[in-house]
């Protein structure tokens, strides 16, 4: 499978940059068709599977649910440096040069997120460092996002501060991304029981893979570069429901593992006085 998984990651970016190259008069289109196409028809027969298999039901169960649909919903988005994005900024003037290295230091910065995650983990707690992360990346998104809607809106903005806004907010916005995805999957890897584990991360590559394909469509959609803000904006809404999503997740949780702690504490516990009352009630019974 592993092997599977690098061949498609090498084979991908090819087979998009020949689309995006030959594609006719409207390459990112076809492009962008074309990779909603391939998710489309892995989505279904993957989901099909699934369901034949009865694992929805189980995952729905979990504990675990609200955060995993917030981890799917970052999927949702057309804010990374993904296909939709790198024609954006190329449509913007950016060159190809410049492009590739914001990339390495969003690679850079998804790194550091592995590096610093234990450490987080340890002196905040795993809840905790999930929720500070996913409010990390969402203020980081408005950030890049703000200058190009502006701009879109009529306001004098420079088109390089729209590129710089936008590429760095990105870049230390894939901080937040990450470490975010190594607690939602700590946190699943903890509370899902062995046995479901797989069934259960089945269905989260599915539902990851469907908001993916939503965000390709979105793209579709929406073709027009000069209005792809737009798509900036929304996707902006949607990592904000996925953060409040998690925070509410957090607070129960929270709420939850403090009850556990005082509820022992309301239970029936042997009190001396009323031992010594059933004490003395037997004794009373051996004298008669």
């Amino acid at each position: 499978m592993k092997r599977i998984d690098l061949i498609c990651l090498i084979a991908s970016p090819i087979a998009v940059g020949l689309l995006m190259t030959y594609g006719g008069s409207r390459p990112m289109v076809v492009a962008t068709l074309a990779i909603l196409g391939w998710n489309l028809g892995a989505w279904v027969p993957e989901t099909a599977l699934l369901r034949a298999a009865q694992r929805w039901s189980p995952a729905l169960r979990q504990a675990v649910t609200p955060a995993a649909l917030a981890l799917a919903l970052l999927y949702l988005t057309v804010l990374s440096f993904g296909t939709l994005m790198t024609a954006y900024l190329k449509w913007r003037g950016m060159a190809e040069a410049e492009l590739s290295v914001y990339r390495g230091f969003g690679a850079l910065s998804g790194v550091l997120a592995t590096l610093t995650f234990p450490t987080l983990q340890h002196t905040a707690g795993l809840v905790a460092t999930g929720a500070g992360a996913i409010w990390l990346q969402l203020a980081c998104l408005l950030v890049a996002t703000a200058p190009a809607v502006a701009s879109l809106l009529g306001l004098a903005v420079g088109s390089r501060a729209v590129l710089l806004c936008l590429v760095w907010g990105l870049v230390l916005s894939r901080f937040g991304l990450w470490t975010f995805d190594l607690a939602v999957n700590q946190l699943i890897q903890e509370s899902v029981e062995h046995s479901q584990l797989g069934s259960i991360n089945g269905v989260q590559g599915s539902l990851q893979s469907l908001c993916q394909m939503l965000a390709y469509a979105a793209g579709a959609v929406v073709w027009q570069p000069e209005k792809f803000a737009w798509l900036m904006a929304a996707s902006c809404v949607v990592v904000a429901t996925a953060a409040a999503l998690y925070t509410a997740f957090a607070v129960l949780s929270q709420c939850g593992r403090r009850l556990a702690m005082i509820q022992p504490q309301l239970l029936p516990a042997e009190d001396p006085e009323g031992a010594g009352l059933l004490h003395g009630s037997n004794n009373m019974q051996e004298e008669l």
